[in-house]
């Protein structure tokens, strides 16, 4: 991707086709596992797209490739605290309130991009961000 593409403009782009990709593995999951396995679909899909976004966003949105700067470190924590959110929400969408646990992760995970953006712009990628 060029240079003249702004970070926010590259983090949405890359944001996109990550979002997508999360949907596509949540999606698969849910229908390889048995019904009441949503929990466990999230599981594994976070996994899977969670690496897959980290490479993403440090190589193209971030454009960071020191290793030694801790950035992996503080991905896992992001993520893992976007995980935690994210399985919290989904147990009261689909357990309290009753929505479908498709509808239900997708609308969340559009929720919480906004957040992940914010972190990682402040946080995770901070050192060596170069425009």
């Amino acid at each position: 991707m060029s240079k003249s593409i702004s970070k926010e403009l590259r983090f949405l782009l890359i944001g996109g086709w990550n979002t997508l990709f999360g949907f596509m593995t949540y999606t698969i999951f849910l229908y390889s596992f048995p019904k009441d396995m949503y929990t466990l679909a999230l599981v594994f899909s976070s996994l899977t797209a969670g690496l897959q976004s980290y490479f993403t966003q440090r190589t193209f949105v971030w454009k960071t490739l020191d290793s030694k700067s801790g950035q992996l470190f503080r991905f896992a924590i992001v993520l893992t605290v976007q995980f935690l959110s994210n399985l919290g929400l989904l147990y009261l969408s689909v357990e309290i309130f009753h929505f479908d646990e498709l509808v239900s992760q997708y609308v969340i995970g559009l929720v919480i991009i906004t957040f992940t953006f914010l972190i990682h712009k402040n946080w995770t990628f901070q050192e060596g961000i170069k425009s």
